[in-house]
């Protein structure tokens, strides 16, 4: 045998192993990257209602916990995205008596579950999401 046969045979090898780890390895950073950006969209999605939560209880007259309004333009927002009724929880909290210029916080939260099966190790047990959104009430209250 002549040294270039033996080199070619050493090469031949050590391509066969990358290429048996390289696929694993791709597949675990694609899958990443694909519970990654559903992970954000979900943030995204949720940091857009409780705005809108917000800005709709910052209006709404007589506003009181749980406030069926606000509570509806929540629950649309979500379902639209695609989030299932009952995988979130969402409140409305502000002090009592409320006044003109108080706060309004609108608070939502969601367990996000992997995408891709639990493949990823990270996202198999789920990833805890939560968006919150103050603003000042302005509506006069009606007594």
């Amino acid at each position: 045998m002549n040294k270039r046969s033996i080199i070619h045979k050493m090469d031949s090898g050590t391509i066969a192993v990358e290429m048996a780890l390289l696929p694993p390895v791709l597949a675990l950073l694609l899958l990443g990257m694909i519970n990654g950006s559903a992970a954000w969209r979900a943030q995204q999605v949720l940091t857009s209602a409780t705005r809108e939560g917000a800005r709709v209880a910052s209006l709404t007259p007589n506003l009181h916990a749980d406030d069926p309004t606000v509570m509806g333009v929540i629950d649309d927002i979500l379902q639209s995205a695609g989030f299932q009724s009952g995988t979130y929880t969402s409140s409305v909290q502000f002090s009592s008596p409320l006044r003109t210029g108080d706060p309004v916080t609108v608070t939502i939260t969601h367990n996000f579950t992997s995408v891709t099966g639990g493949v990823v190790p990270v996202v198999r047990y789920g990833i805890h999401l939560s968006a919150s959104a103050v603003m000042r009430y302005s509506r006069f209250v009606q007594e």
